[in-house]
């Protein structure tokens, strides 16, 4: 398996269809960078260069999965991901940080905030993390999040 390549874990009829499409728009503009889904039935004629059929452990089953990339250096990205434009050159950040994920546009939810102690401490200027773009490494950083994550 290749060096560098992306990662996709969807469940379900509507949520593989979304990966099908993106790993297309993937292929479209990165020729030649491999993507392996994670998925709970086989894919057939797909544009994935490997399906992983696995159990469904949770709603979050990325958690679970992202340690398992096949890759040494993994772009992580959810199934309704369309790609634009040629986006190799992030995998040039992993030569500085074990990790990086995209800012997301929300700030501290409220219904999440009133149910969840640690949540509600945040203060609101600090940004979240969309978890639907993460760039990871097999570094013992990167390791260490996946693991804490998964807990």
């Amino acid at each position: 398996m290749a060096t560098r390549g992306v990662v996709y874990v969807a469940f379900g009829e509507r949520f593989v269809a979304e990966a099908v499409y993106s790993a297309r728009s993937l292929q479209q503009h990165c020729p030649g960078l491999p993507a392996v889904l994670f998925t709970d039935k086989p894919v057939v004629g797909s544009p994935f260069d490997d399906v992983k059929v696995v159990e469904v452990g949770h709603i979050r089953a990325k958690v679970d999965l992202l340690a398992q990339s096949p890759f040494e250096q993994t772009l992580y990205i959810d199934s309704d991901t369309r790609v634009v434009h040629d986006l190799r050159d992030v995998f040039d950040v992993l030569g500085r940080f074990d990790l990086a994920m995209a800012h997301d546009f929300a700030r501290k939810r409220t219904t999440m905030a009133s149910r969840i102690p640690e949540y509600a401490a945040i203060p609101y200027a600090f940004s979240e993390f969309n978890g639907g773009v993460i760039l990871y490494g097999r570094s013992p950083g990167a390791t260490r999040f996946l693991e804490l994550w998964h807990q």
